[in-house]
């Protein structure tokens, strides 16, 4: 009945009428037809059982969570924000207990029901959606961790209990206090041990301590404004006064102005206090407030900008719409996991780049069992072989085999800031050439690509690696002087291809980060002179 599959009750009737079974395994009964919602439902689902069952449970989950479209459906329900922290909920516990040695898809679903079954609590601070326009009620310790524009702290007047608890424990041992104070109606006496006055003494300053540091984490939930009542008793001579007693004490020497709301006479003793009004700013007029708007939009809109850029997304910017297919990622591929996705596009292309960065590039050796064990990792077993073939072809590449007799390294993590923008990535192969200059090569499994490229197919590439040269430049110092690319083959030798004019490839990407990053109204970005490295190598 969930809203992932579509049938409406009475599909679901029609299909219990005519004989069908609620299992996906069943065959369908044959005089609703394959088309109807259920048959149609059941048969997703058998498919969808057999894709997860060879994955862990937390991407088992994450999987039917993509798969059924789950938070794409949840925008269709009153309260989608809901439904999405339900989601994340359970991605989450899904992965702690794959943390914890779960393993079975079936052990998850049984875990779950007992938890709800017993009734049990689980302490959860999900951060509200950044759009939820709502007034979020939490305890101190259930706010621990977030942070909201506007805090509004309340029960500061309540006081601590003046009666000590009756065991304590402290360096000298157990502290015990039994019966009641002289003056109480039964007329029972305390009866104390001879160190508890000291413990009870010791423990009521780690309580006020405690407290103190409790409504310190409350005060700071607050990111722009915090709203504090200090309304409380002024019973004279109070021995334990309330936090809103103290900060109304600290509050009298704060060097602003305070006047009281109304009469001294309404307010019977109790503080309440604002601004002066005599030094709060002449209402604006509406030029006055646009002019305030138009100025506070040239400060906030340069910052509105995200400037991180991964060198991979930067190739594949204003790419052709008539570019074959298997440029990027085909998403009926089976071996295409978006929940998988890293660098590379493919759970293939992942694989050979692992092994390309663990094997001996010189002679291959540990190449077929690195290959056996990637395909394992990306849930492609039979692909084991052709994973080894392809990076045997990298492997082998002549420029690959001669840049590795020199000083080089594998999968540099890269990440420096150019221009204002932060540019990130990994480089497949690093390589110091006899001159001290560098050259990077680039490992790809596009099957797509010949001996000739159009230009047009070869300008992604050339961008990324383009990318690569210009933050390795910023971060170092030392010139990129070549930028290969290595397209691995399974049957027949890897095809090179080295990017000709790589300066002028470089100013491109540096004019064409001026212009993605460029804010409104903001001055742009010129390419002249690279900013002082933020990041490294």
């Amino acid at each position: 009945r969930t809203p992932a599959f579509g049938c409406s009750d009475r599909d679901l009737a029609a299909y219990r009428l005519a004989g069908g079974r609620w299992s996906p395994w069943a065959d369908p009964p044959e005089a609703l037809g394959t088309d109807h919602p259920v048959t149609r439902a059941l048969a997703r689902l058998r498919d969808l059982a057999r894709r997860v069952a060879p994955l862990p449970v937390d991407e088992a989950v994450e999987a039917v969570v993509d798969t059924l479209r789950l938070l794409q459906l949840a925008a269709c329900t009153p309260r989608p924000r809901d439904a999405w922290r339900r989601l994340r909920h359970v991605t989450a516990a899904a992965r702690s207990f794959a943390a914890d040695a779960g393993v079975t898809l079936r052990d998850f679903v049984a875990w779950i029901e007992l938890q709800a079954d017993s009734g049990a609590r689980v302490d959860e601070a999900v951060v509200a959606e950044p759009d939820d326009d709502a007034v979020r009620v939490f305890t101190i310790h259930g706010a621990k961790g977030l942070e909201f524009p506007i805090v509004a702290l309340a029960g500061l007047a309540s006081s601590r209990r003046p009666e000590p608890p009756r065991v304590l424990v402290s360096d000298a041992g157990v502290e015990v206090q039994l019966g009641y104070a002289p003056g109480n109606p039964r007329g029972r006496h305390r009866v104390r041990t001879a160190g508890y006055a000291q413990a009870a003494e010791a423990e009521t300053k780690a309580l006020a301590a405690e407290e103190l540091r409790l409504w310190y984490v409350a005060a700071t939930r607050a990111r722009d404004h915090l709203v504090v009542a200090c309304h409380h008793t002024t019973a004279p001579g109070a021995k334990n006064p309330s936090f809103a007693a103290r900060l109304w004490q600290l509050a009298q020497h704060l060097e602003v102005p305070w006047a009281p709301i109304g009469p001294a006479a309404d307010l019977a003793g109790t503080p309440a206090i604002v601004a002066d009004p005599a030094d709060r700013p002449v209402e604006a007029g509406v030029a006055e407030r646009d002019a305030w708007w138009a100025a506070r939009q040239a400060v906030v809109a340069p910052r509105a900008v995200r400037p991180v850029c991964s060198a991979t997304k930067l190739g594949a910017a204003d790419e052709p719409t008539s570019l074959p297919a298997t440029v990027g990622p085909d998403p009926d591929d089976p071996e295409t996991r978006p929940w998988r996705r890293g660098r590379a596009a493919t759970a293939r292309g992942r694989a050979v780049h692992a092994v390309l960065q663990s094997i001996d590039l010189a002679t291959g050796d540990g190449l077929r069992a690195a290959a056996h064990a990637q395909a394992e990792a990306e849930a492609i077993p039979g692909e084991a072989a052709r994973i080894a073939a392809l990076a045997d072809g990298a492997r082998a590449a002549p420029t690959v085999q001669a840049l590795i007799t020199g000083r080089c390294w594998r999968e540099v993590p890269l990440a420096v800031t150019v221009d204002g923008v932060l540019v990130e990535g990994y480089v497949d192969l690093l390589a110091e050439a006899a001159d001290g200059s560098l050259v990077v090569v680039d490992f790809k499994t596009d099957g797509g690509i010949g001996r000739t490229v159009p230009a047009e197919r070869l300008a992604p590439y050339r961008r990324q690696l383009a990318a690569y040269a210009l933050a390795l430049q910023a971060v170092t110092g030392r010139t990129v002087s070549r930028a290969v690319l290595v397209f691995a083959r399974a049957e027949e030798p890897a095809v090179e291809l080295e990017i000709d004019d790589l300066p002028a490839a470089i100013a491109e990407v540096r004019t064409l980060l001026a212009d993605r990053f460029a804010a409104p109204g903001a001055a742009g970005v010129g390419p002249a002179g690279l900013e002082p490295a933020t990041h490294g190598l």
